[in-house]
């Protein structure tokens, strides 16, 4: 007698099959596996040829096994969490390449004066070229210098320029000067008509602190020097650090003021006669390409005041062209190194998995109830009044035919010992019932009909009892 269960309309269909048919059946089988085997004992199999197929390189199968890797890594075994943290370190990357490329070695302008001597140091392993561009026209430009070592600061050069200055009221004037470590400021002033206020000279470090004290022309604290001039007189300054230093004079009387500057400057430059590279700034763009390993320090010097067509500055743009090969590099690296971390995370995380379930197999195969899977399955999908009654029929029979088995084993070989077979509950009588559907049998007769009872579920799966089956051993 068969059963055919439907799972989508959950009816169960019995029908009886004769036993020769099923004979039949089996036999056909038995035959078909025969068939299989002989093909598989004709084909050829020698170790020759297996250690061909596995000495064999194919770039196609390298490349697909590579891809199902990084698609089943990327698909199962990363959590959400993960690629969220991913994108953040990568956009984070990202935009630190973007702070190196346009900000620390993004493009400024040189605001520089006669006699000047400005150095310029990149680190080849982000920039690959240190590039500069004449943004005035002069008769004569200025110069780029490249140096693979760092070249030394010791010419000493002392030079003037005067200036006849006649300043309107609440005006000032200023003229700009790069000085190196070392160098020194003499300034002598005639001041050509007296006025009852005097006049205000500065020298300030920066643009941004001349800006403060033309902002509030009577704080001195930030500029260097700051004095009160009256007729004529002398003015000293010594420099600590290389810069862009200003020289201002500020009239705050109600008249036009002029006045005569004498400024003698000792400055301190490189000394170019080594150089590994040189180029004019007025003729075209000048590019020095850096060097592995190198200090590369670029020089940008000026001539002096007579070589000058119209005012004594020059204005000059500096870039950097990027090391792109070091970005991408860097990229590829901090992904790598992310999604190896994750993946070791995963690992962990799926060994702590498989232990968890083997445990839980464990504990479940400690607890494994009287009737079979299978069985449980199939009364489970039959729905119906009649197959869910020949169900329990044939679970009282099995187990019944278990339990007397069980005794049989334990009359004879005395493998089970004597607290297994007493009821969990009370301790005095033995196991005699099991409960149904579920299957399992731990108390007796009376303490297992009172469980159904009160409780109405199992004690050890928690599914719900339809009823208490008492088991007779014989």
């Amino acid at each position: 007698m068969e059963t055919a269960c439907n799972n989508d309309a959950g009816t169960c269909v019995s029908s009886d099959v004769p036993d020769d048919s099923v004979h039949g059946v089996e036999a056909e089988h038995a035959e078909v596996r025969a068939v299989e085997a002989g093909l598989h004992d004709q084909q050829p199999n020698t170790d020759s040829e297996e250690r061909d197929r596995h000495c064999r390189w194919l770039p196609s199968n390298l490349f697909q096994r590579f891809q199902i890797s990084v698609l089943s890594f990327g698909s199962s075994d990363m959590p959400k969490d993960a690629w969220s943290c991913t994108i953040v370190i990568l956009t984070f990357w990202l935009f630190a390449s973007i702070v190196l490329v346009l900000g620390f070695y993004g493009s400024y302008n040189l605001q520089l004066g006669p006699n000047c001597s400005y150095a310029i140091v990149a680190n080849p392993i982000f920039a690959n070229s240190i590039q500069t561009q004449e943004l005035d026209d002069q008769t004569s430009g200025p110069m780029l210098y490249g140096f693979l070592n760092t070249p030394s600061l010791n010419v000493e050069l002392v030079w003037s320029t005067t200036h006849n200055a006649s300043i309107k009221p609440e005006f000032n004037s200023e003229w700009t000067y790069y000085l190196n470590a070392g160098s020194q400021v003499a300034i002598y002033y005639d001041i050509q008509f007296s006025s009852s206020d005097p006049l205000s000279i500065v020298i300030a470090q920066g643009r941004e602190n001349l800006d403060n004290w033309i902002n509030d022309p009577a704080d001195p604290n930030s500029v260097l020097s700051w004095n009160f001039i009256y007729g004529s007189g002398n003015i000293t300054q010594d420099i600590t650090e290389s810069d862009v230093y200003y020289v201002a004079v500020s009239n705050l009387n109600l008249n036009t003021v002029q006045v005569y500057l004498n400024i003698t400057i000792q400055s301190l430059l490189y000394n170019t006669s080594n150089a590994d590279f040189n180029c004019y700034l007025s003729n075209h763009n000048c590019s020095f390409k850096l060097k592995l390993l190198k200090p590369n320090v670029a020089v940008v010097t000026t001539p002096g005041p007579s070589q000058i067509n119209t005012d004594n500055e020059f204005y000059i743009e500096v870039s950097f062209a990027p090391q792109w090969l070091t970005y991408c590099a860097g990229s590829c690296i901090v992904t790598a190194l992310v999604l190896a971390m994750f993946r070791c995370c995963g690992k962990t995380q799926h060994e702590i998995t498989y232990d968890t379930e083997n445990q839980i197999r464990e504990n479940a195969a400690e607890r494994e109830p009287l009737i079979s899977d299978k069985s449980h399955e199939s009364s489970s999908m039959c729905s119906s009044y009649e197959s869910t009654s020949n169900e329990e029929d044939d679970v009282e029979e099995n187990n019944v035919k278990r339990q007397g088995l069980e005794g049989n084993i334990t009359k004879d070989g005395g493998s089970n010992s004597k607290s297994s077979r007493l009821c969990a509950i009370c301790f005095d009588a033995p196991k005699d019932c099991f409960f149904v559907p579920c299957g399992h049998s731990v108390a007796c007769f009376s303490c297992g009909s009172r469980i159904a009872e009160e409780a109405g579920t199992c004690p050890i799966c928690r599914r719900k009892m339809k009823k208490v089956r008492k088991i007779f051993l014989v």
